[in-house]
């Protein structure tokens, strides 16, 4: 049983300042390219979200704080909502990616 995994991220700069920046990265692994990848890929994402959900407001917090700035005066956990639904189609992305690397492991097989 062949498994595949996907590393990706981004940095993007904080439109605010030149000195802060926001990075994401994504990581899913062990997709067993024998079962059901859709289902696989939606239970991964669909705990990304609710990770994401619970530390997107620490986050902004202590962006705030290691800037000295509030939450409220730089708009950190706005920033940051903005960018996680930026970022919506590139997560989507990723089964689309995952499906590629299922379609060669079997083509490879099959060859």
């Amino acid at each position: 049983m062949a498994k595949v995994g996907l590393h990706q991220g981004v940095t993007l700069p904080n439109p605010k300042d030149k000195w802060h920046n926001f990075k994401a990265d994504i990581t899913i692994s062990e997709i067993d390219t024998e079962g059901d990848i859709d289902a696989q890929l939606k239970t991964c994402l669909d705990a990304l979200e609710k990770i994401a959900e619970a530390v997107e407001e620490p986050l902004a917090q202590t962006l705030a704080n290691s800037s000295g700035l509030g939450i409220e005066g730089i708009g950190l956990a706005t920033d940051l909502t903005d960018m996680i639904k930026s970022n919506e189609t590139w997560r989507e992305n990723i089964v689309t990616e995952i499906k590629k690397l299922q379609k060669a492991v079997e083509d490879d097989n099959s060859g």
